[in-house]
């Protein structure tokens, strides 16, 4: 199994990939900052011999030798008149620990280099100082046959670089990664990390739509009605579909979302709810069987005692975190976030924390936030002075003390935030309790339609 990986390598400035490769110790030129230190220092890190463990593995294609590679390089970016720009390329192939010996992992990075680079010069090293075996690659990015220039991009990699490698592994009986065998699809970092962590995202929130869309639809033009009554901005009938949620100005394709959302994954599903699901078939098409009927004793009272109704900031910030689905009434419930609050998502989390603190510590009016403030701020003050003595007399207690203090400056920060924050939060909901009220006269006024046009 090998991972691969490649950079640019630009002019003297080096950027963030000379700082890796680059070794000061073995490499006397990385102190300076004109080109020909830059490429050196590189091909200096490809081969040194430090990182062979006592032996080197290394190789030169299209160059006479290691010491005169950069300077044959550069005579081939003059020969051509592409002296600016990207000057190289700096390839990682990585293999797993125990999987490959030094000799076959060599032999694989040549092969990788004369199967993808044809034509380019290239430097390969093969080093041991790991626990993995890794080559390095320094290929130039200029072509000493026709002069062509090397561009990386994304479908160079999946479909060259990428491809090339796992092929050289199956061949020489190494395992591959699988995982990436639909293509370039991924998604941001963010998004996935805000995911693993459980928090909501944009791509979440349209997924329930979806989903709750696909759930009440016969059909994809029902489905996509549904979630233009959701506020959606829809496009179908091009190559892919998207959709733009209320509060965003840009589509999202919902092939984007996943690969149960592109559009002919979408109309299965559409289609195997209709077999499954009864009551959305047509009429005469529903079984004409007697409806099953559940008979039990229910022991024990109705009802339940008396709790003190939740008020004030504390009301509030539950209330959010209900309407933004972290909090649920019970366990079987679930609520869709409206869409005025999606553009909230960002910053769930520390209104999370918010609603922690205001319910941890019982507070519902700003009195007793205020309070709670004033009692922050004495504790920091006289663990400030305790820190003050700690340095001195007991330095082994500093880190719990300095834990201490931290978490109470962060909990001034919140109550600080609570109180311009509270006030954001109680117009959104006033705002939206307004649109419930005009929704459902809406929906009254249109029964009562009906009702008369029946009559």
């Amino acid at each position: 199994m090998a991972v691969v990986w490649i950079g640019s390598i630009r002019h003297a400035r080096m950027p963030q990939a000379v700082r890796y490769v680059a070794n000061p110790v073995k490499t006397a030129y990385t102190h300076k900052k004109s080109e020909d230190a830059a490429m050196t220092a590189n091909i200096a890190y490809a081969l040194n011999a430090g990182k062979g463990a006592g032996r080197l593995f290394q190789s030169v294609i299209h160059l006479e030798s290691v010491e005169t590679a950069w300077r044959e390089m550069r005579a081939t970016k003059e020969r051509w008149g592409k002296t600016e720009g990207i000057q190289g390329f700096h390839i990682v192939q990585s293999f797993k620990p125990g999987e490959v010996t030094p000799e076959l992992a060599h032999r694989i990075g040549v092969e990788l280099v004369e199967r993808c680079f044809d034509g380019f010069e290239a430097v390969v090293g093969t080093h041991l100082d790991r626990r993995h075996i890794h080559n390095h690659i320094i290929l130039n990015s200029v072509s000493f046959l026709d002069g062509h220039k090397y561009h990386s991009t994304q479908k160079s990699y999946y479909a060259a670089l990428r491809k090339t490698s796992d092929e050289l592994c199956r061949e020489y009986g190494l395992s591959v990664i699988e995982q990436h065998a639909q293509g370039p699809k991924s998604k941001p970092y963010s998004e996935w990390l805000a995911e693993r962590n459980g928090q909501r995202t944009w791509c979440s929130a349209i997924r329930e739509d979806v989903d709750e869309a696909i759930n009440q639809s016969r059909d994809f033009e029902e489905f996509a009605a549904k979630l233009r009554a959701m506020g959606y901005a829809v496009k179908t009938g091009g190559k892919y579909a998207a959709v733009r949620p209320p509060g965003k100005e840009r589509f999202t394709r919902l092939r984007r979302l996943g690969d149960d959302y592109t559009e002919e994954a979408l109309r299965d599903r559409i289609q195997r709810n209709l077999e499954n699901d009864r009551t959305k078939l047509p009429l005469g098409q529903l079984a004409q069987s007697a409806p099953r009927i559940w008979r039990g004793r229910y022991a024990g009272r109705f009802g339940s005692a008396t709790r003190r109704k939740v008020r004030g900031l504390r009301a509030l910030y539950l209330w959010y975190a209900y309407r933004m689905g972290n909090v649920r009434a019970s366990r079987n419930s679930a609520r869709k976030t409206h869409y005025l609050l999606r553009e909230d998502i960002h910053k769930l989390q520390k209104r999370d924390r918010m609603a922690t603190l205001l319910v941890k510590n019982r507070i519902e009016t700003f009195d007793q936030l205020h309070a709670h403030r004033d009692a922050c701020r004495e504790a920091l003050a006289f663990l400030c002075s305790q820190r003050k003595q700690e340095r001195r007399a007991h330095p082994e207690a500093l880190s719990q003390t300095r834990e201490k203090v931290k978490a109470l400056r962060r909990e001034l920060r919140l109550c600080e935030e609570i109180e311009t924050d509270s006030q954001i939060l109680q117009k959104k909901r006033e705002t939206l309790r307004n649109l419930t009220r005009q929704k459902q006269r809406s929906k009254k006024r249109r029964k009562l339609c009906q009702e008369k046009e029946r009559t």
